[in-house]
């Protein structure tokens, strides 16, 4: 029992010093460090995403046209990504001097309506038929 409340007042009493060593760091940290000046534009300023149809891979795979957007690229990022003309796509990019630098992509698979309709009809059709009665031997 003894060794219980030992080990209680031992826990309020750190406890205590860390939240005052808290409270203590957050009021210093406060009082003298001056607010915080960022130099970098805000991402949205630099970055963008082009979502689109590849038209075009250069053959020295330097860039690629996304609809009317010529994104420059690297043979590592294609090679990696394995774009081709016709994928549809989605690609973050950044600005630079030279143009648009493709950073990252993800490709945009859309469903086509009429595969479901042709899935819904075919479970439909297997439903309506009457259950077949297994042949006794």
């Amino acid at each position: 029992m003894k060794r219980n409340v030992f080990s209680l007042v031992v826990f309020l009493f750190m406890l205590g010093i860390a939240t005052l060593s808290f409270a203590q760091a957050s009021k210093n940290t406060a009082a003298t460090q001056p607010a915080a000046i960022t130099t970098e534009a805000p991402k949205s300023e630099t970055k963008n995403v082009v979502k689109g149809i590849v038209k075009e891979v250069a053959k020295d795979k330097t860039y690629i046209m996304v609809d009317d957007n010529k994104i420059l690229t690297t043979k590592e990022f294609l090679d990696d990504s394995y774009l081709e003309v016709g994928d549809k796509v989605e690609i973050t990019v950044e600005k630079t001097d030279a143009g648009q630098k493709a950073l990252s992509y993800n490709y945009i698979f859309e469903e086509d309506p009429s595969e479901d309709l042709d899935a819904q009809a075919n479970e439909e059709e297997v439903s309506m038929k009457e259950p077949v009665a297994p042949k006794v031997q």
